[in-house]
């Protein structure tokens, strides 16, 4: 019986023994178990940051396009800007030409104005040297009156048009004119730049463009054909 308790003592210290291995082996599992479970979180928490910076990644990359997509338009911007500043110097360019030739055309236009102007005054007194000149023949010949007609047939024409005129108006210059004429001379060259339009005799400018009716230089028109037409009548 003593030796059955002995043996059983024997083996209750091997069965604590054996439990006691088996305790630390479990300790030791558990301490495994512990750092596998460590070690995944870590795994897991390390895949969490990656599909973060993944995402910020995307993010930035989003952001770069827009950027991009800015600097491109911007770009585009500026090269219209570009292209239109080229374009209003071009038309600048042109402008200035237009410009230039204008006051090329204006400057001719004055010279011709003038040239025009000496040319009535110049063509008046030649007309009427001829028609003195024509007159002393006439008179030579006896033929009085007509002399006298050709005498003064060049102070009753209009300077402008070189006829008798039916509408004759007094201008500033103190010259008779054709109303129709006088009024297409003031039309056709007064001076944009300062209004004021230059006689056709004398050149001055005009102080007013008004026409005063001559009714003087009117009736002696009227005598004039009538005269003329009694010398046509006694020479036929």
């Amino acid at each position: 019986m003593k030796k059955t308790v002995e043996t059983v003592k024997g083996q209750a210290k091997q069965a604590q023994g054996q439990l006691a291995r088996e305790e630390g082996r479990s300790k030791e599992l558990t301490a495994l178990l512990e750092k596998a479970n460590n070690k995944a979180c870590a795994l897991q928490q390390e895949l969490i940051d990656g599909n973060t910076l993944e995402h910020k990644l995307e993010r930035q990359k989003e952001k770069v396009k827009k950027m991009s997509a800015k600097i491109s338009s911007r770009e585009r911007h500026l090269e219209q800007q570009h292209q239109k500043e080229s374009e209003l110097q071009a038309q600048v360019q042109d402008l200035a030409e237009l410009h230039s030739r204008m006051q090329e055309g204006y400057a001719k236009l004055v010279t011709q104005n003038e040239q025009l102007q000496q040319g009535c005054a110049k063509l008046h007194e030649e007309r009427k040297c001829v028609a003195a000149g024509i007159a002393a023949d006439l008179f030579s010949a006896g033929q009085h009156l007509e002399a006298f007609l050709r005498t003064i047939e060049p102070e009753l024409l209009c300077p402008i048009t070189y006829e008798l005129p039916g509408d004759p108006v007094l201008a500033a210059d103190g010259w008779t004119y054709e109303r129709a004429a006088i009024a297409k001379w003031h039309q056709e060259n007064t001076y944009r730049s300062t209004g004021t339009t230059n006689s056709p005799m004398t050149g001055a400018p005009l102080l007013h463009e008004e026409l005063t009716p001559n009714y003087s230089v009117k009736k002696m028109v009227a005598l004039f054909r009538e005269w003329q037409a009694r010398c046509n009548d006694e020479k036929v």
